[in-house]
């Protein structure tokens, strides 16, 4: 991990944060061995290489993790969420979090 404060995005955001490290709370939609397929707070599906360590056991999270692409993270860590969360209200906190005014505040990019 980059060791900072880590910004918290859904899928639009991704092209900005390449090869840095964010959160990402997401929809558990498939594990497949060391991968997984998230649906992020925007609707945007985005395949993850789980941490070898890692252990999904709700139907969201929140993954600390590195932006490979726009199509890949690198999961460094996970925090179950449990198995209901208005995704809604998470993408228009992430969305309020990235204007103007509060980027600087949380650490994000307009």
């Amino acid at each position: 991990m980059d060791g900072g404060i880590e910004p918290r995005i859904n899928g639009k955001h991704l092209p900005k944060y390449v090869s840095q490290t964010v959160r990402v709370v997401a929809k558990v939609i498939r594990l497949q061995g060391e991968r997984a397929i998230v649906e992020m707070s925007d609707g945007a599906q985005i395949e993850v290489i789980l941490s070898p360590d890692s252990h999904i056991s709700d139907q969201y999270v929140e993954l600390v993790a590195r932006v490979n692409s726009t199509s890949e993270l690198r999961m460094y860590a996970v925090i179950n969420l449990g198995d209901n969360l208005d995704m809604g209200a998470v993408n228009h906190t992430i969305e309020l979090m990235h204007t103007r005014v509060m980027a600087p505040y949380w650490h994000t990019t307009p």
